[in-house]
């Protein structure tokens, strides 16, 4: 019993050498093609796992209003508006 890329279990019964070289041809075929081509939609980001808009939601949930001074909470909606006008 046989085990493909994928972890299927092909049987090719020892008798029928032409039936085991097909099956090793398609899995030496199969292994230099990628089961899901890497398309732009699809890439992974080099600029991480989480967007800036996804880091700074994270942030202001974490905060607590009640805690900050007015010029702390005035120098974040500063950064925050500088992060995502790119700038």
């Amino acid at each position: 019993m046989n085990r493909t890329d994928s972890g299927a279990k092909v049987s090719v019964r020892g008798g029928n050498t032409r039936a085991r070289a097909i099956l090793e041809h398609i899995q030496e075929e199969a292994a230099d093609k990628p089961v899901i081509p890497v398309t732009e939609a699809n890439k992974v980001s080099d600029a991480g796992l989480f967007s800036d808009e996804e880091m700074i939601i994270d942030e202001i949930l974490s905060l607590d209003p009640d805690d900050m001074t007015p010029l702390s909470a005035l120098q974040n909606l500063s950064r925050w508006k500088k992060a995502l006008s790119g700038k």
